[in-house]
């Protein structure tokens, strides 16, 4: 049995390469032809190494030579190290144009001194400006005695003061008249506080209310109304009322006195709570 001519390995007659060695078995009368950087036994027109894929051209004239290319080294040496070349120091000179520059910008210094040196010269023969005349001092007025000031009585509320708060009451007292009168829901409840007591009530009561009875006419006297500090107020107001029975169109016609407390809430007067005093005043 054949031998592969590099390894020495067996093969069989008709085999075209080494299966130990990978190199090429047949036409050993042709010679040798090596791969350059793997270096086994290539075909004599191969182009390219079937085991490592190199370039073959250059490796087949140096085998046509009767040369065994060396096998490749393990590893590359490192290049060696080339010392930098040192920098030369810099060269410190001035060009011509920067001379020019530094002599030019020295006689400009040197006319700008010369012109303030010129204008700040004073010249000797000024005439001395005399001093003002002296002034003499004024004497001092004696103060005046302090007096005894006596204090000043509470201011009482002015009539002007107690007519406004008056007028600015009877507007929500139309308003509610007007709301009665027109069964106008919302009208009605902005003349009430938001802390009136059962204020969901009293507007289910007055619907109820509106459902039976028809309010044919509506009037109300502001009989007397304190201020309780700066936003409430206490009035006595006496509403007379005449009104129809929706169901049997009866009329009748009564009048009632209450004592009202007002609060001013967003710079209007409202009804902070209402009390019933008719019979009140009958008794006495």
């Amino acid at each position: 049995m054949p031998q592969c001519p590099t390894c020495k390995a067996p093969y069989e007659l008709g085999q075209r390469y080494c299966e130990q060695c990978e190199s090429y078995l047949l036409h050993p009368e042709e010679g040798d032809y090596f791969c350059p950087q793997c270096g086994i036994r290539v075909a004599p027109n191969q182009e390219i190494c079937h085991k490592c894929n190199a370039i073959l051209p250059e490796a087949g004239a140096a085998a046509a030579q009767g040369q065994k290319p060396p096998a490749p080294p393990a590893f590359e040496p490192p290049p060696p190290e080339v010392p930098p070349t040192p920098t030369p120091p810099p060269k410190w000179g001035i060009p011509p144009w920067g001379l020019a520059l530094i002599i030019a910008a020295g006689f400009l210094i040197v006319i700008i001194l010369g012109l303030l040196l010129r204008q700040g010269t004073v010249p000797t023969e000024v005439a001395e400006k005399p001093p003002p005349p002296a002034v003499a001092p004024e004497t001092p007025a004696a103060p005046a005695a302090p007096t005894a000031e006596k204090p000043a009585p509470p201011a009482a509320p002015t009539p002007a003061a107690e007519a406004t708060l008056a007028d600015e009451v009877a507007e929500t007292l139309n308003n509610l008249r007007e709301a009665q009168l027109k069964n106008d829901i919302i009208l009605f409840m902005s003349c009430y506080s938001y802390l009136y007591p059962s204020l969901d009530k009293k507007r289910e009561t007055t619907l109820e209310y509106w459902k039976d009875f028809k309010f044919l006419d509506l009037n109300f006297i502001l009989d007397d109304i304190k201020p309780m500090g700066e936003n409430n107020a206490l009035a006595r107001v006496t509403w007379t009322m005449q009104i129809q029975t929706r169901k049997s169109q009866e009329f009748d016609s009564f009048t009632q006195t209450f004592r009202v407390v007002l609060a001013k809430e967003l710079g209007k007067w409202r009804v902070r709570s209402i009390k019933d005093i008719t019979h009140e005043d009958s008794q006495e």
